[in-house]
């Protein structure tokens, strides 16, 4: 439970405009991903979890049930993506494989993207942050690249110490995050 004076607004953005407004004194914490380089000055980051990368398809599809699927998948496989922009980061582990990925729409609307994919138009690639919200009618499979993890952390402001307030609100982010993980884990063991 909040401090009675503590304000916690939502704002979703991608983590680079999270970690400038965290910079600017505009946020006082945002959960990121975090970034491959340094932060901006002045910004903390403290881990908070491993993000694992999925693909979600139809439950009929050919691969669901699997453990994992591996680099040669995109080859074939018709996908739903954020953008078609080469290098944009925006389809996981495979945006710079060889074989270029089919990309046969897209969407940023997840509701949008998910609806194709039980639809059976295609694959797309899903955080294991978002795999507890997905329909029942969405198989799920891990990743089985070595990019196919990203870093999530707090970002918070360096200079505003980490009092007690900040220390509950990590604490209960990380309660949050393992929770996560033991759901994504049940969805995956789930029969299709």
């Amino acid at each position: 439970m909040p401090e009675p004076h503590t304000r916690v607004p939502l704002r979703k953005a991608l983590s680079p405009g999270l970690l400038t407004a965290v910079a600017r004194g505009r946020l006082d914490v945002a959960v990121v991903t975090a970034p491959a380089t340094a932060p901006p000055p002045g910004v903390d980051l403290v881990p908070l979890a491993d993000d694992l990368l999925f693909v979600a398809m139809p439950p009929d599809h050919p691969l669901a049930g699997r453990p994992g699927v591996g680099e040669a998948m995109p080859r074939g496989e018709r996908w739903i993506a954020s953008s078609d922009k080469p290098g944009s980061g925006l389809l996981g582990a495979w945006a710079e494989s060889p074989g270029r990925p089919d990309i046969a729409f897209v969407a940023r609307d997840w509701v949008a993207k998910l609806g194709l994919v039980a639809a059976g138009l295609g694959v797309t690639v899903v955080p294991g942050l978002a795999v507890p919200a997905l329909p029942a009618d969405i198989a799920i499979v891990p990743m089985d690249h070595p990019a196919a993890s990203r870093p999530v952390a707090v970002a918070r402001p360096r200079d505003r110490g980490d009092g007690p307030v900040g220390r509950a609100f990590v604490a209960a982010l990380r309660e949050s995050a393992a929770d996560l993980a033991a759901e994504v884990l049940r969805r995956q063991r789930q029969p299709h």
